[in-house]
């Protein structure tokens, strides 16, 4: 996870922008492992620490400005649609290596503004600033892989990818919302803006968080595109080979030849790891972990399961000879 950090200066007994985002991202540099990075355009500073995962990360040299000067952004993004929004955009297979993710995602801001958030596959958290308008966006992947937190007063709006960063700032309280904890110890699903506290909010995933001097704006950036498939009945199990291989294949991005996968006796993860062994042939190698009761253990399995689930994993591991099994007791 890439540490994100903004803060806006509403008014003029608020902080300096560029120190307090400093602050925010050296409350979160657990997360970050590069320096961090910010800059600042009038009353709004923009910041992050890289967390370094995909080849074109060497290219990712901290918030970006584009359209002239109307836009700054940060962002903790993996694009894994990369090759299709190049080619929409027009960006050429050269120019695209030396492209961030980030840098991809400005090149489609700067070609949809607000709608381009709709277009994007991927994990990510997006901080944008709008000196055009004066505005501040946030926005989150339809999931909710990349975390995105605010506080929001009168006085300033200040942007942490963690509840952490946002309480390195002495301003930002840090009373606990019970009700929340409550929830998440019920193992009750996330729901509403709310965190752990009761002053900071999250973005939703899928949501999109328009804040300006006079007010905030919240709607859906991402939906599910429903689209019918008709197919002959026997076409299905290839046409979803097709997309599934796909979709591993954008998760092995900057992964090199040595893969780390969760193996579970269930379809799930089998199916993940099968799928990544056989696109990673023949040199890449897979490492699949199974976690599994310690040895000696004799509690009565739960209805319709059961406790140990290796010898399940053992048999897909054993289907590929580029497929290391490690089970973890």
């Amino acid at each position: 996870m890439t540490a994100l950090a903004a803060y806006w200066a509403l008014k003029e007994r608020a902080q300096r922008p560029y120190a307090a985002a400093e602050r925010i991202l050296r409350g979160q540099q657990i997360y970050g492992l590069d320096p961090s990075l910010t800059i600042q355009l009038g009353p709004v500073a923009l910041g992050r620490r890289l967390f370094s995962t995909l080849p074109e990360d060497i290219h990712d040299h901290g918030p970006i400005t584009g359209g002239d000067g109307r836009w700054m952004l940060t962002a903790d993004v993996r694009l894994d649609t990369r090759d299709e929004l190049g080619d929409t955009l027009g960006i050429s297979a050269k120019e695209s290596e030396t492209l961030c993710d980030a840098a991809l995602v400005m090149r489609a801001i700067e070609r949809w503004q607000e709608d381009a958030f709709a277009k994007l596959i991927g994990d990510f958290a997006i901080i944008l600033w709008d000196a055009h308008d004066a505005r501040l966006l946030l926005a989150r992947d339809f999931l909710g892989n990349r975390p995105l937190h605010y506080h929001h007063n009168p006085g300033f709006l200040a942007v942490a990818s963690m509840p952490k960063g946002l309480h390195a700032l002495g301003e930002v309280p840090r009373e606990p919302d019970e009700t929340a904890a409550a929830e998440f110890l019920g193992m009750l699903p996330e729901h509403g803006s709310g965190s752990f506290f009761k002053h900071i909010n999250r973005v939703e995933p899928g949501q999109l968080v328009v804040f300006t001097s006079g007010g905030v704006r919240r709607s859906q950036c991402w939906n599910f595109p429903y689209k019918p498939l008709r197919l002959r009945d026997e076409d299905y199990v290839d046409a979803t080979r097709e997309v599934f291989d796909r979709a591993v294949t954008a998760r092995l991005r900057g992964a090199g030849d040595q893969i780390g996968a969760h193996l579970s006796g269930g379809l799930d993860s089998s199916a993940v790891a099968a799928s990544a062994a056989r696109l990673a042939a023949p040199n890449g190698r897979i490492i699949a972990f199974t976690s599994a009761p310690a040895e000696g253990f004799k509690r009565p399995a739960f209805p319709n399961r059961f406790n140990d689930e290796t010898a399940h994993a053992a048999a897909v591991a054993a289907m590929y000879p580029n497929m290391e099994h490690v089970v973890v007791r």
